[in-house]
Order: structure tokens, then C-alpha cells, then sequence
């Protein structure tokens, strides 16, 4: 099942155009747990866009309580970063056909300050991530892109059109 982070973030890329695998499975080796044993974990997104051959891994880690800062990295690394482990990597070019991929990071909002957000931005890059994407940012797009008139077959895009057309969101 896909957590409405996830969903969320699957409707921004499907508008873009892009094609979304999602809870892409993959067995972590006993290494990379730091377990006894090894276990089932999975990338978030897998998207390609077949109009541009752009491809990429997306890791979702919607957590609104906070701003995500550079200390994340020391405390949350491994789960920030999980989604770019040796075999998410290799399940992840099992699936594109390719290791020719962006590794994208979604989070819910950087810190406010510059040094902060550089900072974190730095650590992320560190870690082998291209491209980090703030909440508000895919929101304010997916909002933009959903239209008023049709229906949508999606829940996360029928509650966006609903707000639109009640006025409850600004655009």
C-alpha cells in the first residue's frame, strides 16, 4: 500500500508525464541491515518519462512535523538515504535497463536559513542524491496542474480538484 506521501508525489511525476513504478521490492543484504539477517525493503517511485528517456529513483520522506536540517543526516541518514543502498541500486537498474539514473530526494521542507539548507543539500550530494525536492514545491505544482472541470480517477487529484473549485486553495 502507498503511504499519501507517496501518492502525492506519484501524481506530480505521473502530470509531468512520466510513467511511476512504486514500491519497487529489493532484498537488503545482511551488510546493509546491520542485522543477522538480510530483509525485503523497497524504492518509493521508479519513474521514466518516456517523451524525454529521463529516469530516475525517488525516495519520499514526507515528514511534516519538522524542517529537515543538516543534524538529519547524522541521526536520520539511513532512512533518508536507504532508497540508495547497493541493492536498491542494482534492483533499481535492474528495472530501468539501465545504472543512467537521477537519484531524487523528497522531503518535506529544508530549514529555513541558507547555510542550513546548503548544508543539508551538501550531505545529500555526499550520499549520491542529484536532486532534492521540498513538499511545497510538488504541492504548489500538482496544484497548478489539476484542473477544475474533469473528473479525476485518483483520490489525491479529485480532494486537490474539490478544494480548487471551493475556493479553499490559492492558486
Amino acid at each position: 500500500m502507498v503511504d499519501v506521501n507517496e501518492e502525492i508525489v506519484r501524481k506530480y511525476f505521473e502530470l509531468k508525464g512520466f510513467l511511476v513504478q512504486t514500491n519497487v521490492q529489493y532484498l537488503k543484504r545482511k551488510e546493509e541491515t546491520g542485522k543477522r539477517s538480510s530483509g525485503y525493503s523497497d524504492i518509493d517511485l521508479i519513474i521514466l518519462n518516456p517523451n524525454t528517456g529521463e529516469k530516475a529513483i525517488v525516495g519520499v520522506s514526507g515528514w511534516h512535523t519538522e524542517k529537515i536540517t543538516p543534524s538529519y543526516v547524522k541521526t536520520w541518514g539511513h532512512r533518508l538515504f536507504s532508497f540508495l543502498n547497493k541493492s536498491a541500486l542494482k534492483r533499481a537498474a535492474e528495472v530501468l535497463g539501465t545504472e543512467d539514473f537521477q537519484k531524487i530526494l523528497v522531503v518535506s521542507q529544508l530549514g529555513a536559513k541558507k547555510e542550513s539548507r546548503d548544508k543539508f543539500l551538501e550531505e545529500a550530494h555526499k550520499h549520491g542524491v542529484d536532486k532534492v525536492i521540498e513538499f511545497p514545491t510538488i504541492l504548489k505544482e500538482l496544484i497548478s496542474m489539476v484542473k477544475t472541470e474533469p473528473s479525476y480517477d485518483s483520490e489525491t487529484l479529485q480532494t486537490l480538484r474539490l478544494l480548487k473549485i471551493y475556493g479553499l486553495l490559492k492558486t
